[in-house]
């Protein structure tokens, strides 16, 4: 899958921490995705994976930290490794004339390949030039078009070199909403480092990983109380059963419950739509 295009706009310094151009090497802010051993010894201490007749085994560790990929990938609207897309986004006035702005339906963005006006018949009318769009806010998921360079004049939203697009804008201007009018295409993903991802969302994966597989050993244990009787004598004893780890289990949630709005603050972001 080819990754670069000539035409990108990548945003503005590291996808994390956002806003930074540069981090020291003292703190650990990116890392590999989490492995079963790590899993293991950072959330699940204490807690066998061995029973009498089962077992939780690696492959069942690497099944759950899949699924936990892409619960984090469908809950949050985040692609934790790359993906490229292409999204058609609809026309409407009051975002045109708001610097066009636009957002898209994954991110954080990393590279934007091109934002155009495409015909139902897949004709590319317009494109925007790539100088005019800001990447100051990629890791909102949010796109504008600010069309303020010296070389084609103040505030001016024209490509002299693309008559038709010019005039099919122009008309637009009249225009309330037009459906699947922008062509976007764009690659998202957490990290620009290869194979890496933040530390806080490799956390994140961990203890939704972890989550299932205590919530498995839990259900291994299903003896509430036991009776021991000989000759005449007996001895019992009670235990929680199989809600022996939901102490546990809470403790893990309440941190992906934490962890999880503290990302959405980091890659999404609330508009007020009152634009005049």
């Amino acid at each position: 899958m080819t990754m670069y295009f000539p035409t990108q706009k990548t945003g503005a310094g590291l996808a994390y921490p956002v806003y930074a151009t540069g981090v020291s090497d003292s703190l650990t802010r990116a890392e590999p995705i989490i492995t079963p051993a790590e899993v293991q010894s950072r959330y699940m201490k204490n807690i066998p994976t061995k029973f009498a007749h089962d077992e939780l085994t690696v492959d069942d560790f690497k099944d759950q930290i899949k699924l936990a990929i892409n619960r984090i990938e469908l809950e949050l609207d985040i692609d934790i490794y790359p993906v490229e897309r292409t999204e058609k986004h609809p026309y409407t006035h009051t975002e045109y004339i708001n610097y066009c702005f636009l957002r898209t339906k994954m991110g954080p963005i990393m590279r934007l390949e091109h934002i155009c006006v495409r015909s139902a018949n897949g004709e590319n009318l317009y494109e925007i030039p790539p100088q005019w769009i800001d990447p100051g806010n990629f890791h909102f998921r949010q796109i504008n078009v600010i069309p303020l360079m010296s070389t084609y004049g103040i505030n001016q939203f024209s490509n002299s070199t693309q008559p038709a697009g010019l005039v099919l804008l122009t008309i637009m201007g009249g225009l309330g909403f037009i459906p699947s009018y922008w062509e976007i295409k764009y690659t998202s993903g957490v990290s620009k480092t290869e194979g890496q991802v933040p530390v806080p969302v490799n956390e994140l994966i961990g203890l939704e990983a972890a989550h299932k597989m205590i919530s498995m050993a839990q259900a291994a244990n299903t003896k509430n109380s036991v009776s021991i009787s000989q000759d005449g004598l007996s001895q019992s004893s009670s235990g929680p059963g199989p809600e022996v780890y939901k102490r546990r289990m809470d403790d893990i949630q309440d941190q992906i419950d934490l962890i999880k709005r503290s990302l959405k603050k980091r890659f999404s972001k609330k508009f007020l739509t009152g634009f005049a």
